[in-house]
């Protein structure tokens, strides 16, 4: 058994050959999940087994316990898994760590943080990624791995977003696909997206010789006759027509493959895709041939060959349109195998009435007359004109612009509903300059509800003032400081800013002698109380990393900011209902954090900080009612012995540095404090004062 055990730590860098990077923290974590597992060494990383004790009773005596030694041999084995497979830098991280589930938890801390600053920028780059001249396999897989890092730390991408995401990416060489795939309903799983993509362009390859299509050529009109051919939205000349693209709807038809004519497939995916591509043409000058072809016809009398379904008509040359002009627009045809032609001229033509053509349904307006020939209704030349432009189409940028900048969503609303002719084939775009320099606005913040792991880990400190009012001892502000993990706070009162310093230190010193730990990050705004040579010496001479919020971003020390807001809020409350005067704000706002600290939390697991921080429950029995008449015992204060043993007092709180209370005397606003004290939580001294006042 000690040889099979032996083999198996000897082998443990060829079982662990991926290493933990700050990019494949969810690999690593499956890998080795799976790793300590086949060594039945689980539950030393999940944290369901715990230490058992070091000794055991035996006749009275202690004697070494066995199961707390093999539970620490097997603890070793998976603290040493974990760390045979780590780099130098995470190795950093668990840095005088000793159980298997301190390792385990702390690399879970470092490289799945979820804060809001790291899900926006995975997200930001996942929008930004483009293909740029990188192959498919090679762009999905970079994809893939931000989605990967974003679901690690529970913010995993939604389909919908992957799939609009990995279109924008592919870039304008793949429009026409991206543009099928968008319309396609349901929308494809990601992973059959990206066997379509790599399909796709596999067969841009086996056609062109690259992925990027060749450039589109421009067409010349050819005159030749030939045998006429039917086609819908064409041009017709006299004794042949010929075929011109057109602008189809969104009918939903089945899979037909272009190649080889059958049903079920697309030409992409198409068996015989190979054979047809080694006979296929691949020159423009071929393509345009090929086009010309179907574009017979004479200037002597050209014909048109209406399509009440098409967008547009086309021609291939100017010479028949009567009135024409240089197009300057980006718009460009695109064609059955996914090319592109160039847009020169739009113009119109006028026609013959012979034919009755409507072009609106609701006012029935004949705009020309035709008759049919070959199942075909050709329209003549005559007075009245069809439009063969695009003046009336225009990009998401330019609608955007004409209405006002109105949402981009507004815009594919108006576009579906057929108002707007939108002619833009790729994603609308994320960001417009000029709404941002108008419409500018905060963006919203996630609820944060991680909590450090250890004590001291994360301490948050804000500053609060001036008071409207100085306290009796001088003082109109206050600090506190909160431990992320027990969320415990600690309460200064400070008579001017620059005593804050002076309060740092002696709290640094104070924590981390009794809690044995050293702070590791200090959390705060960027006030000048906090930026400042004292203030930053002493931090980078403990070691401390100091972290500010964004300027005027005070949500970004939300876990400070809330903590005051709880010390306010039961501060005046308790000024409130003993009838206090303001200016004892101090002692209020003292007794409010020293009871914060003891009481339960849901946040917390409906624990109360003190018991997180120190292991134990706080103790309740001293708890009084704030400003309610008290007793001292007073008599080793008395000059002779016939004075009063106790005069009637006001209980102003707790001693943070005595175990008594803290009892006001007001005829000479002088402190007593003590622990022999009888109260009457009934009366409230300074009440029966506003009274007398008011009367």
């Amino acid at each position: 058994m000690a040889s099979d055990n032996l083999t198996t730590l000897n082998s443990v860098p060829h079982l662990s050959p991926i290493k933990l990077s700050a990019d494949n923290y969810l690999v690593w974590r499956n890998h080795m999940t799976i790793l300590v597992g086949l060594h039945q060494l689980s539950p030393h990383i999940d944290g369901s087994s715990s230490s058992p004790s070091e000794t055991i009773k035996s006749d009275d005596k202690d004697i070494p316990n066995p199961k707390y030694h093999s539970w620490l041999q097997n603890d070793r084995k998976a603290s040493l898994l974990l760390l045979s497979a780590l780099t130098e830098e995470a190795a950093a991280e668990v840095l005088g760590l000793t159980t298997a589930r301190q390792i385990w938890c702390a690399l879970e801390a470092a490289y799945s943080n979820a804060s809001v600053e790291r899900v926006q920028s995975l997200r930001d780059s996942l929008r930004q990624l483009s293909k740029g001249t990188s192959p498919v396999t090679v762009f999905a897989r970079r994809f893939k791995l931000i989605c990967e890092q974003l679901a690690a730390i529970g913010h995993p991408v939604a389909d919908i977003d992957k799939l609009h995401w990995f279109l924008c990416g592919l870039g304008p060489s793949y429009e026409v696909f991206s543009t099928a795939l968008r319309a396609t309903k349901p929308a494809p799983l990601f992973r059959d997206l990206v066997a379509q993509a790599e399909s796709h362009e596999l067969f841009l390859q086996s056609i062109h010789g690259s992925v990027t299509p060749p450039a589109a050529f421009h067409a010349q009109q050819q005159r030749e006759s030939s045998t006429s051919s039917r086609g819908r939205g064409s041009h017709r000349g006299n004794s042949s027509r010929g075929s011109y693209g057109r602008g189809r709807g969104n009918t939903r038809r089945p899979p037909y493959c272009q190649l080889c004519r059958t049903n079920g497939h697309y030409a992409s995916a198409c068996p015989n895709l190979h054979t047809f591509a080694s006979q296929a043409p691949t020159s423009d000058e071929s393509l345009a041939k090929a086009f010309h072809a179907k574009c017979h016809g004479t200037d002597d009398s050209p014909d048109w060959t209406g399509d009440s379904g098409a967008t547009d008509h086309m021609t291939p040359t100017k010479e028949c349109l009567h009135h024409s002009a240089p197009y300057k627009g980006n718009n460009k045809v695109i064609i059955g195998d996914g090319k592109h032609l160039p847009i020169t001229h739009t113009g119109t033509h006028n026609l013959c009435n012979n034919i009755h053509l409507r072009n609106d349904r609701k006012t029935k307006q004949v705009l020309a007359r035709g008759s049919c020939i070959d199942g075909l209704y050709v329209l003549k030349n005559g007075p009245q004109a069809l439009v063969a432009d695009v003046s009336n189409k225009a990009s998401y940028e330019l609608w955007h612009a004409r209405l006002g900048h109105i949402s981009f969503d507004v815009i594919s609303k108006l576009n579906k509903c057929g108002v707007l002719n939108v002619t833009s084939l790729l994603p609308k775009p994320d960001i417009c300059t000029s709404c941002q320099l108008a419409k500018g606005h905060r963006l919203s913040f996630n609820l944060n509800e991680k909590r450090a792991l250890f004590p001291l880990d994360l301490v948050h400190c804000d500053l609060w003032g001036p008071a409207p009012m100085t306290s009796p001892e001088g003082f109109r502000y206050y600090v506190i400081f909160i431990d992320d993990f027990s969320r415990f706070t600690w309460f200064y009162p400070l008579k001017t800013k620059t005593g804050f310093y002076a309060v740092l230190s002696a709290f640094i010193k104070l924590v981390q002698n009794q809690c044995s730990r050293k702070i590791k990050t200090f959390q705060s705004d960027g006030g000048t109380e906090f930026v400042n040579h004292t203030v930053q010496k002493i931090i980078e001479e403990n070691g401390t990393f100091h972290r500010y919020s964004c300027p005027y971003t005070p949500q970004q020390n939300g876990r400070a900011e809330r903590k005051h807001r709880h010390i306010v809020e039961t501060g005046l409350a308790m000024l409130f209902n003993a009838h206090v005067p303001a200016q004892y704000w101090v002692d209020a706002f003292t007794s409010a954090t020293y009871i914060i600290n003891r009481v339960p939390s849901p946040l917390l697991d409906h624990k109360s900080p003190f018991e997180l921080l120190f292991g134990h429950v706080p103790n309740y029995s001293n708890f009084r009612v704030y400003g309610c008449q008290v007793f001292p015992y007073l008599r080793d204060y008395a000059k002779h012995k016939l004075e009063p043993r106790s005069l009637p007092c006001i209980f102003m709180g707790y001693s943070p540095s005595h175990k008594g209370f803290r009892c006001l005397e007001p005829s000479t606003n002088r402190i007593f404090i003590s622990r022999h004290a009888r109260f009457n939580e009934s009366l409230y001294p300074f009440a029966n004062q506003n009274v007398n006042m008011d009367s």
